[in-house]
């Protein structure tokens, strides 16, 4: 059950990276974003609210869950991991309140990073998680 929870853990983490690496790359290829019928994702990922010191928070993005996926590997379940962890529970809240309520566009590929980082403290109840 704990080589489960662990390789879920990793692979939820790898989707957020990989979303959050190709989300970068188009940002700076200046390609559009396509994200279905609608495509909503060139709402958002261009809203002022798309940079955090003019870079984008897909690029903080993929390096949160470089930082997330070597303490875990590394097995420093320490205070920085915990709070990264819970930062994600933040993090993502503002982004599906900026989404639905302030922007009024939704960016799929946002909100599948944002139930990632909203099921990564479910990691940190579980027993198993802890052990090797």
């Amino acid at each position: 059950m704990k080589n489960l929870v662990n390789n879920l853990f990793l692979i939820l983490i790898l989707i957020g990276f990989i979303i959050s690496v190709y989300l970068t790359y188009i940002h700076y290829s200046y390609n559009s974003y396509f994200c279905g019928v609608e495509n909503n994702c060139n709402k958002v990922l261009t809203s002022r609210y798309s940079k955090v010191f003019n870079l984008p928070l897909s690029f903080w993005g993929a390096i949160y869950f470089l930082i997330i996926t070597f303490l875990f590997i590394k097995r420093f379940f320490n205070t920085l991991f915990k709070f990264l962890i819970f930062l994600g529970i933040f993090i993502s809240l503002t982004s599906i309140y900026l989404q639905f309520v302030v922007i009024k566009s939704i960016c799929i590929y946002c909100l599948v990073i944002d139930f990632i980082l909203l099921a990564l403290p479910f990691f940190l109840i579980s027993k198993c998680f802890y052990q090797r």
